[in-house]
């Protein structure tokens, strides 16, 4: 995972949380030290939907939160006002 970020340079990342090995929050920390305030938009969509996970997530430098099931038209509006602003 983190070397396509490294790679492809996306504007944005979709990124669940519980994961094996590294999980969801490590990443983040990793990639908002890594690049900072080039940084893509890091947007969680996970299970992991309890008022603590979202907390950690904002911590851990998650943008947005999106537990499962999430609502796509909701999604697909922030992604549509991402583009706009790159």
């Amino acid at each position: 995972m983190l070397s396509a970020v490294y790679e492809f340079k996306p504007g944005v990342v979709l990124l669940d949380i519980g994961m094996p090995g590294i999980n969801g929050y490590d990443i983040a920390r990793i990639v908002r030290k890594t690049f900072a305030s080039s940084r893509p938009t890091l947007i969680a969509v996970t299970a992991w939907t309890k008022s603590a996970d979202k907390l950690m997530a904002k911590a851990a430098g998650f943008d947005y939160h999106f537990g499962k099931p999430y609502d796509p038209p909701t999604l697909l509006a922030i992604l549509r006002d991402l583009s706009t602003r790159a």
